[in-house]
């Protein structure tokens, strides 16, 4: 009888392990929970900072973070940052402004430089940022974070599912991420 009990209880705490285990089905982005005072700093700044956390799934081999800039409806691609997954988990701090973007990734600091790009004698802009958190499929792309503006009144919102480049606005720079199931030959 005590054999049979030490097997249960065996069996019990492997399935225990098992189910806490850190693998994970879905890649899903996701705020960081900030104290009252760094959200009120957050706010003063416009949401032009953004603090999340990535949580890679299994399949999840690589990612692109690039930056998007809008020039009187038309986007080109500005610079990006790429490259393989190494952990299941990335904290990303994103500053949105329109002279550069700044991102850290896990202690790396980055800028994108943002050239002619102005913002004045727009009607409305806006800010756009991650609110709710959402997950990610793999090859699509994703907005982090965006600033968009238009010389009529009324401006297209966008939700991280869109893809930004897809919307019409007189100006704009925005920040996607795309994961692919793919490892990058970087040289």
């Amino acid at each position: 009888m005590k054999k049979f009990i030490t097997i249960i209880a065996f069996l019990f705490i492997m399935l225990t392990l098992c189910a806490c285990s850190n693998t994970s089905d879905k890649t899903t982005i996701r705020n960081i929970k900030q104290s009252k005072d760094s959200e009120e700093i957050i706010q003063f700044l416009d949401n032009k900072l953004q603090i999340f956390e990535i949580h890679y799934s299994d399949d999840v081999k690589s990612r692109t973070i690039q930056l998007w800039i809008c020039h009187n409806g038309k986007w080109e691609k500005g610079g990006k940052i790429a490259g393989n997954i190494e952990d299941d988990k990335e904290s990303i701090k994103l500053f949105i402004n329109t002279d550069y973007v700044s991102i850290q990734s896990d202690g790396a600091k980055y800028k994108l430089y943002v050239d002619d790009v102005s913002f004045e004698n727009l009607s409305s802009y806006e800010n756009m940022g991650i609110n709710k958190g959402f997950d990610v499929d793999l090859n699509k792309e994703y907005t982090l974070a965006a600033m968009y503006g238009s010389k009529q009144k009324i401006i297209p919102s966008i939700t991280n599912n869109q893809t930004i480049t897809s919307m019409n606005y007189d100006v704009a720079i925005a920040i996607t991420i795309t994961t692919s199931d793919e490892i990058m030959n970087i040289e």
